[in-house]
């Protein structure tokens, strides 16, 4: 099965100027045509995804998360190819990851914990943890979302240990010009990713939802660029 997918952080915040970006969000969909699409931080309303869903001809599968951070880290997932099931895990801290069952593959997104402490990284280490015991062995796995890691950071490393890959690598993901971040260029990471288990050949692999608005050059698709990975599952 050749399966592209596409990840991204939607920045879910009042002040982020949602509405106008959501043309910007719902047009990079269009031109890369995914058959799944992984979301982070979208609102706590469904409203929001189903409204995406409707205009690209997707099915939407929503996960509210008002227990953290304020309900800014609400999950989604659009799907074109068939669902056979959907399962939640909860995760230290109130996170969560939410997983599609399609036929021969298991897709699972989800928004780990940001805390830059060494405290914060033992949490992430924990969720991670239990993330890779929650997946199922019998099918190949392609987890994508917002780690808070970076690709040689501790977090990420247990996802390898447990037969998980970075589809690829990119020089950062996080922040984008959106957000008016002092010394933001030095602070730039990678901390976005698509993880797959052995047996998933990576056809292609790229960053997106990274051009600024034609009309605002100051208006961009989200705080993060979403990350693509086109797939073929065995």
């Amino acid at each position: 099965m050749n399966l592209t997918l596409v990840t991204l952080n939607v920045f879910n915040n009042p002040d982020s100027r949602a509405g106008e970006r959501e043309p910007l969000i719902v047009g990079e969909l269009e031109r890369l045509d995914p058959a799944i699409v992984c979301l982070q931080e979208v609102d706590l309303d469904a409203a929001q995804v189903q409204r995406w869903a409707e205009a690209l001809d997707y099915r939407s599968f929503h996960l509210p998360n008002p227990g953290a951070a304020g309900g800014i880290k609400s999950l989604a997932m659009l799907a074109r190819l068939p669902v056979e099931a959907l399962d939640v895990l909860e995760l230290p801290r109130d996170d969560r990851a939410l997983r599609l069952h399609l036929d021969g593959v298991d897709v699972v997104t989800t928004h780990l914990l940001y805390d830059p402490t060494r405290a914060g990284s033992e949490v992430r280490v924990e969720q991670a943890e239990r993330l890779v015991q929650w997946l199922r062995a019998d099918v190949p796995n392609i987890v994508a979302g917002d780690f808070n890691s970076v690709p040689d950071g501790r977090t990420v490393a247990v996802m390898r240990r447990a037969g998980l890959r970075p589809a690829g690598r990119s020089d950062w993901t996080h922040p984008t010009p959106l957000v008016d971040i002092p010394g933001a260029s030095e602070r730039r990471a990678a901390v976005d990713h698509i993880l797959v288990s052995e047996g998933i050949d990576v056809d292609d692999y790229g960053v997106c939802f990274g051009d600024s608005s034609d009309d605002d050059p100051a208006l961009y698709p989200s705080d993060h660029r979403g990350l693509m990975a086109r797939l073929t599952i065995p």
